[in-house]
């Protein structure tokens, strides 16, 4: 009988047990919902962008001037001819054809040896001053001398540039001598100066010279007793009249920088400014 009452009683608890799993019904399990938290949006505030305006500066490049042919007259034609026939007429310059110095192609005026200014102004004065030529005698030697301030002149109106004492001591005095203001020379003659200068083209510059393509031509057919050219109607030539010449021969091109110049007794002139020749044309 006891083993009855335990038998029953497993079954009992058994029984209930079972009609507890039996009334409970499991319920899903969810996950814990996040909770963002919300940050209040604050409005940002653009400040207006400010447009500052750079002014443009205009840089203006400066252009060279462009030459201006120039088409001469009569006159003007001659007073350039004229001015560069006294160059070429002295063969003014053209060691520097056979000079193996480089450098001394061209002659600029302003940066000429004493030198060049008092053989170019000293023979002018003995071609075209005589009479202002003295002669001087010095320890048995005879000069042909001027004046120091007639050469000075000539400088300042052919170059631009002063003579002095001081100027004249300071160079190689191997042809020249000064004595008592006077500037003594060689007492030579028999010389003859037969080369002249026509212009074939000039033009303008822009800056207040003027540029000049020239042909030096030797004039023997028309030289003078004194062995000069003595024909004024030749500095009117133009460069197709002088070329169309037989009894002209020519001698060498060249070009020129001239400044223009009232001279004192009121001819419109020239000054030089560089000057340099060729053996053919450029």
């Amino acid at each position: 009988m006891k083993k009855k009452r335990i038998i029953a009683g497993v079954m009992a608890v058994a029984v209930g047990l079972l009609a507890g799993c039996v009334g409970r019904q499991d319920t899903p399990t969810t996950e814990p919902q996040q909770t963002v938290a919300t940050v209040p949006t604050t409005a940002v505030t653009t400040e207006p962008t400010e447009v500052v305006t750079v002014p443009t500066e205009t840089v203006t490049v400066p252009t060279e001037p462009q030459p201006v042919l120039l088409e001469l007259n009569r006159e003007e034609r001659y007073e350039i001819n004229i001015f560069l026939s006294n160059f070429s007429e002295q063969w003014f310059h053209e060691g520097a054809l056979w000079d193996d110095q480089p450098g001394n192609e061209v002659f600029y005026s302003d940066q000429a040896a004493v030198e060049e200014i008092v053989d170019f102004v000293w023979l002018f004065a003995k071609i075209n001053r005589g009479s202002q030529m003295e002669v001087v005698h010095n320890g048995g030697v005879s000069y042909y001398a001027f004046e120091l301030g007639t050469l000075d002149s000539l400088a300042q109106r052919f170059f631009g540039r002063t003579l002095s004492e001081t100027e004249l001591r300071s160079m190689d005095m191997e042809y020249y001598a000064l004595l008592d203001g006077m500037v003594c020379g060689p007492a030579a003659d028999g010389e003859t100066y037969m080369n002249m200068t026509v212009t074939d083209r000039m033009v303008d510059l822009g800056d207040g010279t003027m540029g000049v393509d020239f042909t030096i031509y030797s004039a023997w057919a028309f030289a003078d007793a004194g062995g000069y050219v003595d024909n004024k109607e030749l500095y009117y030539l133009t460069g197709e009249q002088a070329r169309s010449l037989s009894d002209l021969e020519l001698h060498l091109k060249g070009t020129a920088v001239v400044r223009p110049q009232t001279l004192e007794n009121g001819r419109e002139s020239y000054q030089l400014v560089s000057y340099e020749l060729y053996n053919q044309n450029p």
